[in-house]
């Protein structure tokens, strides 16, 4: 199971047999098995976040085996041209939309895949600070990470636990786990280590100013950005 771009093995891509129901999850090789199809005409489904599904047949044999190669393109949203009239519209209309509608537009800073896929060896904290002006991170462990904003304006304290590995006041940014809140800035919250997400787990990420961010998570927590970051197989 790999990408059409890079032929990078996909994580947790589900392939179902509807007939009889049976299914699998690639592993992080990409390579999956399924058992006990029955002789004939087989249909098979791949699915995975942020591709096009994948379907296809085969014809099974008895006691028969077979080895394939699927290779999955990632999905395209594409948005219709406006005229100016309607692009005025649309940035009156910002303030209702959501986080994916805001990245389409072209507000915040998206992590595309492509990019993902060219950060071997980094941890996911150096490669965010890297691709998004105006972070930074901030040691909180050996190895854990917490993002922060260079805004001297609304720093907030750590808490005691963290302090006591390093943690410093800073402006922490809001972080987003698959639409899960793992962080908002206050004092004596406890930071997220945004490098115990793996880098090859990343389908994509996120990051959107205070300013940019979509109604829904604008909190006293978001004061300093927020950062979403949605990992595959969700």
């Amino acid at each position: 199971m790999i990408t059409d771009k890079t032929e990078r093995p996909l994580l947790n891509a589900k392939i179902t047999v509807p007939k009889p129901e049976l299914s699998a999850q690639s592993d992080n090789a990409g390579d999956f098995r399924i058992t006990g199809v029955a002789a004939g005409t087989c249909e098979l489904l791949v699915e995975l976040n942020g591709f096009e599904p994948l379907r296809s047949s085969f014809d099974f044999s008895d006691g028969e085996k077979i080895a394939v190669d699927f290779v999955m393109s990632e999905r395209v949203v594409q948005y219709a041209k406006k005229s100016p009239g309607e692009k005025a519209r649309a940035s009156v209309d910002i303030s209702r939309m959501g986080l994916e509608e805001r990245r389409g537009l072209g507000s915040g800073r998206y992590i595309t895949p492509d990019e993902l896929a060219m950060a071997h060896g980094k941890s996911t904290a150096e490669f965010i600070e890297s691709k998004v002006s105006g972070l930074h991170a901030n040691k909180i462990g050996a190895d854990a990470r917490a993002l922060a904003s260079d805004d001297r304006d609304n720093k907030v304290e750590p808490s005691d636990a963290d302090r006591k590995t390093g943690a410093k006041a800073d402006c922490y940014i809001q972080v987003l786990l698959n639409g899960i809140v793992m962080y908002q800035r206050a004092n004596g919250n406890t930071l997220f280590d945004v490098n115990s997400v793996p880098i090859e787990l990343i389908m994509s990420a996120d990051f959107f100013t205070a300013e940019q961010t979509p109604p829904e998570h604008q909190t006293p927590g978001a004061k300093c950005g927020t950062l979403q970051i949605l990992t595959r197989g969700r």
